[in-house]
């Protein structure tokens, strides 16, 4: 076990070197944090950054296909939800309810792959 003594003193210096970048003495050894890399957070709000814009060049394709799984109160279903020339179709599978999230997005996907195939 570290002597605690040793451990503040560690945290400190840590905490002045993050915060200030602050030059340290840590025992012994000069840890130079004036000269440590800094982040600056580029963070946008999502709202604010320009819409897409569809044209008429844009691609349609004859087939899309949108899965999900989901566990909601103990609950676990799966679903796809497929588009093929204006004709849409719903499908939902009902899980164990051990099962876990993953593997109900995974057997949304496959029962998703399975229908594709025979249609």
């Amino acid at each position: 076990m570290e002597p605690i003594d040793l451990v503040l003193d560690m945290e400190v210096a840590w905490y002045k070197i993050r915060k200030f970048n602050k030059d340290v003495s840590l025992f012994g050894n000069l840890i130079e944090g004036s000269k440590m890399e800094t982040y600056t957070p580029d963070w946008r709000h999502p709202g604010n950054f320009t819409p897409v814009q569809w044209d008429n060049h844009s691609p349609s394709p004859s087939l899309a296909i949108y899965t999900d799984g989901s566990k909601i109160q103990g609950r676990v279903d799966a679903a796809f939800f497929a588009l093929h020339c204006q004709v849409s179709e719903e499908h939902q599978c009902r899980l164990s309810d051990h099962c876990s999230v993953f593997q109900a997005e995974t057997v949304a996907i496959q029962k998703a792959l399975i229908w594709k195939r025979k249609n």
